[in-house]
This record gives structure tokens, sequence and C-alpha cells, in this order.
């Protein structure tokens, strides 16, 4: 992600995140490094790499990695898990790498955090090989998480809005829309793909846990009044068991290349 204050929350909250939230995104964490082509020796850049599930996965395939992010509380997670891997500061709209220095390049659920996506795509765009493939995934319309949303439902009427969180997911909501954004700064071949990632949490207790876990939403439950947070997280724990404990992902990948220069 982008310096700034969409930041913050991350510096602040990732703990949960490898332990909580990544299990549940390992498919579509797996899915986007098959569609980025990752192979022995393949030079690939994960961009907002956050607790390093992408890089991990990439690398295990043989790519060379490199991860890099904005939140330095996120980078410490990732390399706490992976310290082999080489991951480092850096923000997207201002990438420390030359022209053309990787093969592919990987954003997973990021797309929606950069202040100025047009900015850190045509830095993803800069940093391809030409012929190289940057894919990104984002949420689709339809995630079901019923428990989730009850949860949140209870949390907002104690004072954790949403109103700050500066995300943009509407585009990405829209293939059109986010295929366009891809255009803009220089891809070809656009193309986006909507694919569908199920499972279950194990109990309620899990499942109030990844409700609470993202790191925008462990912000919003800080500003609740210490004397009412308790009782917001019991009330929120009674609805999260009335509801279904599954959930079902809906992500959008898209892909595009970096043409080939005529010659």
């Amino acid at each position: 992600m982008a310096a700034g204050n969409a930041v913050r929350p991350y510096d602040t909250y990732p703990a949960d995140y490898a332990s909580v939230l990544d299990p549940t995104l390992a498919g579509a964490a797996e899915r986007l490094v098959e569609l980025a082509g990752a192979r022995p020796g393949m030079r690939l850049l994960d961009l907002a790499t956050g607790t390093g599930a992408v890089a991990r996965i990439a690398a295990d395939k043989g790519a060379s990695v490199v991860g890099v992010d904005a939140s330095r509380g996120m980078l410490s997670v990732a390399r706490r898990l992976s310290p082999d891997l080489d991951l480092r500061l850096a923000d997207a709209r201002e990438l420390p790498f030359k022209e053309g220095e990787f093969e592919a390049v990987t954003c997973g659920l990021s797309v929606t955090h950069f202040g100025d996506c047009d900015q850190a795509l045509r830095e993803a765009f800069r940093v391809l090989r030409e012929g190289g493939r940057f894919v990104a995934s984002a949420w689709g319309q339809g995630v079901g998480t019923p428990s989730s949303a009850a949860a949140m439902e209870v949390v907002k009427r104690y004072g954790a809005t949403e109103s700050d969180s500066g995300l943009d997911e509407e585009t990405w909501f829209d293939v059109e829309k986010g295929s366009e954004v891809l255009r803009r700064a220089g891809f070809a071949d656009v193309f986006a793909r909507t694919e569908r990632f199920s499972g279950s949490f194990a109990d309620v207790d899990e499942a109030l846990k990844w409700a609470s876990a993202w790191p925008v939403r462990a912000a919003r439950l800080a500003r609740i009044n210490r004397s009412d947070r308790d009782g917001a997280m019991a009330e929120a724990r009674e609805a999260v068991a009335a509801r279904d404990l599954t959930w079902r992902f809906v992500f959008t990948f898209y892909l595009g290349h970096r043409p080939r220069a005529s010659r």
C-alpha cells in the first residue's frame, strides 16, 4: 500500500493478520501466484506484500522474489515468518527499482488501498520487463460472511463507523472500471476473471476474531470507549452465534502485460 494515513492501522494492528486472516485468503493467494506464472528463476515483485503470504508462495515455486510494503508493522510480521525473503519498506508510488527489473508483479488485495492508484500502477508497469505480467486481486461483488456482517453491525452501533477507511473498492467491483485503470497505466491485453472461494469458521470465537482482525476494523474498535468495548464484543458474540459460520469470498483477478516494443 502507499504511504500515508491508510498505513497506520496496518502498522498498529498487524499481529492477527497472518494467523487469523491469511488462512482464509490462502486459496486466492495461490491463484494469484499461479496466474503470474511463477517459476524457478523468475524475478518477481510482490507489491504491498503485507505479511508476505503471496511472496512465500511464489518463492516456494522457485521464483526470485522481492516483497515491498509501506507498513513497517506488516513487514515485521513478514520478516518474522520468512526471514530469508527479500522484504523491503517502499512506497508503491515510488519503487526503488530500475526499469524492467521484474518478469512479473503481483498485488494481492491492495489496489484498493493506494492513495494514487494510477501512479502506483505506472510504477508497476515501469519495473516490468517487456512482455512481463502484472496480476492483481480485488474483492468482487457477492462476498458472503454472515457472521462478520452481524458482528460489524453491532460495533457500528457503538460508534465504530466506517467513514474513514479511505479504500476505493467501488472502482474494482466494476470489472470495466478496474480494467481501464490498468490500461491507463500502459498495460496491454488487460482482462479480468472472477473466482469464488468458500469455507467455514470452526466456531463462534474464530468467526468473531476474523471479523475484528482486519486492521482497519481493529482501529475502529479501538475508538470505542473502553467501558463500552467489552459490552460491544459480548453483544457481537451473541449476534455471531445466531448466524451462519460459512464464508464465501469472491475475488476478481486483473491481468495485464507490458507490451514489447516494436522493432
